[in-house]
């Protein structure tokens, strides 16, 4: 680079401070979307699919208190309450099945929570089915059989809720490991936008001292020039007064040959 022309130089400094930049603003670029992914995957898929799991799970609490409600209902004969809650209880299991279906669309994100949700929608179905059960004895005001029917349906209850809270557990895992990522996305980018900015530095650096090396050198050669001029200068002097006194003699000489 020492023998390089001007030109050169500053092309070569101008070249690497647009390089530079580029990395830097490509490094921007792929960290903004990586960024974005890992965001919407936390606040998108994951965070639904665990408010989801959550819903699912307090549905199912909700409508096991429901249903022993409607047999306590039954023993005191209380036919209007029977009939509120079994219209309540009708309403959570759509809401339950509605949940399920949400739940087994996340598998392309994860496949054991769409396994977990298929599985809720088989314990639901078969709860679904022995409710059904309960509330005939329940509308017919027989109290012993609907607290046995609802003993019945209890285990399906409770896989719903053992898998709804595994689905918790996967979500919540896979929320961790999603910040995890971020953070390492967000680690492998300071770290490489510092180097870049060191390397920018660097070469600013670079370019500056090339800039104050051409003008020095452009310093030394205008000396140069001024010196030389000077002396040409000096020459031209010199030769105009020599022509003058060789004139004067060519003149004394003419005078003399005259007289």
């Amino acid at each position: 680079m020492k023998h390089w022309s001007i030109s050169k130089k500053l092309f070569a400094g101008f070249g690497s401070i647009v390089v530079t930049a580029m990395t830097i603003g490509g490094i921007a670029l792929w960290s903004s979307s990586a960024l974005k992914g890992r965001v919407d995957q936390i606040a998108g898929v994951s965070g639904r699919a665990l408010q989801e799991a959550v819903d699912a799970r307090f549905l199912v609490a909700d409508l096991n208190a429901r249903e022993r409600l409607v047999v306590i209902a039954t023993a005191k004969q209380d036919s209007a309450v029977v009939t509120a809650e079994s219209k309540q209880i009708q309403e959570g299991y759509a809401r339950l099945g509605q949940l399920i279906e949400q739940l087994k669309a996340s598998g392309h994100v994860h496949q054991q929570v769409a396994d977990n949700a298929r599985g809720m929608g088989d314990a639901m179905k078969a709860w679904s089915d022995q409710w059904a059960k309960t509330e005939q004895f329940a509308r017919a005001m027989q109290a012993l059989e609907a607290a046995e029917s609802t003993d019945g349906g209890r285990a399906h209850s409770e896989t719903a809720a053992t898998l709804a809270r595994g689905i918790e557990e996967i979500v919540s895992a896979q929320f961790t490991a999603d910040r995890e990522k971020a953070a390492s996305i967000y680690t492998i980018v300071r770290t490489a936008i510092a180097i870049s900015l060191l390397v920018g530095l660097g070469l600013a650096a670079l370019v500056g001292q090339s800039i104050r090396t051409i003008s020095r050198t452009l310093m030394q050669a205008t000396t140069q020039l001024r010196h030389g001029s000077e002396q040409v200068f000096q020459a031209a002097t010199q030769v105009a007064g020599s022509a003058q006194t060789l004139s004067r003699g060519v003149l004394q000489e003419a005078a003399s040959l005259e007289e």
